[in-house]
């Protein structure tokens, strides 16, 4: 909303302003009034409006000695000028801080509310502007298209920029390449509209900026000094909260060092790196290039020389010293030397392709396990984390010894399971990773399985037994909407409502209405 002040020395004047005119209707914020003009720049300082409604008359300092002064710490303020003399000079003088219109006394209602619309109308107007044009500098500052700092300096004073010290966040939504693949778009922006909401709200006091770019969100942030990140962290934290609560889905964060707004580009290939460290942290981790090692150049051979030993397990199906090779392997030398994630995708594939051909050599049809190698190819290039590559390959290797020894007992008998889990905890603290532990699978499986038994993934199945659920709450009027949503495992009401209505076509209070 934008903000409006009201000058005048008559109180009856300022009195009839306040109450005649629809200020919430026309989307403003009567944010104070004053009397003269050295209360009026008291006021302006404090409140820093859009638009100032002002006598030019007053004792002590007139309207527009005290708009010029206003203009001097606040250049983009608006005037109306009000005035029960129809005096050229007046006006002239008008023109010289820019006032917006020129209203005479007495004051007509109507003329008064036209004036406010179109003077509301073009400050929103350049808001707009300015906020398209600052990012846009801010986005060729990230792909460091700027780099002259006399260049930098100049825009920085015309965006008001005042950040000295800053740092760059990424924050990126889990199942990027789903998103893509299955063409749910609108979905992945819905998300990061709720992020960029959670941001105005969490980082409110903190200079801030933010852009959109490759689907992920690039914060640049003020940090004034290095106690500060704590803070930062803390409300990063809040977010990452509210929007898994909301998606059932994580961010993962990656941190710059501090730098200077010249430094942006460097600083968004820090925040950039820091985030790769997922792989070894997992998703919905806090990053920090602080943190980040240097992965040593050496070879790093870890896998080839158990490759016997592991295909050996598998065919007599041992599965204990399966997990013994697999778990070393990623949990302990992978992780412990920082092994890039390059080559960790890389011995994954050869574990697949290890399995693949031996259940080849023992006559049995690929396709058991395998959809095909490119899909299994496609998503171990999506996996971000040590964890999910392990699991690809413990789970993969565990299916091909079951089969080589002649059982195949995998995950059907598990689904009933499965679903029974569901059903008791959508309304909780649930996620896919927490019911593929539940029932020894690997998400991407899992995830599978689910789509074929009931036709929906994952996420659309919750909502469903949901928005069922809420179906029975609205019939009770003791329920309010905030309740219901609360009883689902909403944190946020509105989201709520607004996923019932994608669902069912009608809002939450339309279908209790019915």
């Amino acid at each position: 909303m934008e903000k409006v002040l009201i000058v005048d020395d008559e109180y009856f004047a300022r009195e009839g302003m306040k109450k005649t005119i629809d200020w919430k209707g026309l989307g403003c914020d009567l944010i104070g009034e004053a009397k003269d003009g050295y209360e009026g720049i008291q006021k302006a300082k404090e409140h820093m409006p859009d638009l100032i409604i002002t006598d030019i008359s007053m004792p002590g300092l007139n309207g527009l000695d005290m708009a010029k002064e206003i203009k001097k710490f606040n250049e983009d303020c608006k005037f109306i000028i009000i005035t029960g003399y129809d005096d050229f000079n007046y006006a002239k003088e008008s023109f010289k801080i820019n006032a917006f219109d020129f209203i005479l006394k007495p004051i007509d209602e109507d003329e008064l509310e036209d004036s406010i619309k179109k003077v509301i109308e073009h400050i929103r107007e350049d808001k707009y502007t300015f906020t398209v044009e600052r990012e846009k500098f801010i986005r060729n500052l990230v792909k460091g298209k700027i780099k002259d700092e006399f260049q930098i300096d100049n825009y920085r004073q015309k965006y008001k920029i005042h950040m000295e010290k800053l740092c760059t966040i990424i924050l990126e939504t889990e199942y990027l390449e789903e998103f893509y693949e299955t063409n749910h778009m609108e979905e992945l922006n819905e998300q990061l509209e709720y992020i960029k909401r959670e941001i105005f709200e969490k980082f409110e006091g903190i200079e801030n900026y933010f852009i959109e770019r490759n689907e992920k969100i690039i914060l640049l942030v003020e940090i004034d000094s290095k106690d500060k990140i704590l803070d930062i962290c803390n409300r990063i934290k809040e977010i990452q909260k509210s929007f898994y609560h909301n998606f059932l889905l994580n961010i993962t964060i990656g941190i710059s060092n501090r730098g200077s707004l010249k430094d942006t580009r460097k600083l968004y290939k820090e925040s950039k790196r820091a985030l790769e460290n997922k792989i070894y942290d997992g998703k919905g981790s806090i990053n920090y290039y602080s943190k980040v090692k240097d992965v040593e150049n050496k070879k790093l051979m870890p896998l080839f020389h158990k490759e016997e030993e592991l295909k050996m397990h598998i065919s007599s199906s041992n599965k204990e010293k399966i997990k013994k090779i697999i778990d070393k392997l990623y949990k302990i030398e992978f992780k412990n030397n920082h092994t890039a994630p390059t080559f960790i995708k890389s011995s994954t594939i050869h574990i697949v392709l290890l399995n693949f051909n031996l259940l080849k050599e023992n006559h049995i049809c690929p396709e058991n396990v395998f959809d095909s190698k490119e899909d299994f190819f496609q998503l171990i290039e999506q996996r971000d984390t040590i964890e999910e590559l392990y699991k690809i390959s413990l789970n993969i290797s565990i299916k091909t010894a079951n089969l080589i020894k002649g059982g195949n007992n995998i995950c059907n008998s598990n689904m009933s399971k499965v679903l029974k889990y569901i059903k008791d905890n959508y309304n909780k603290d649930i996620s896919l990773s927490k019911v593929a532990k539940t029932v020894y699978l690997s998400e991407s499986y899992l995830s599978r399985k689910i789509k074929e038994v009931t036709g929906k993934n994952f996420v659309e199945y919750i909502t469903d037994l949901r928005i069922k659920k809420a179906m029975e709450y609205l019939s009770d009027e003791n329920y309010t909407i905030a309740d219901i949503a609360k009883e689902l495992g909403y944190s946020d009401y509105r989201y709520f409502s607004k996923s019932f209505k994608k669902y069912t076509g009608i809002s939450p209070r339309e279908f209790r209405k019915q």
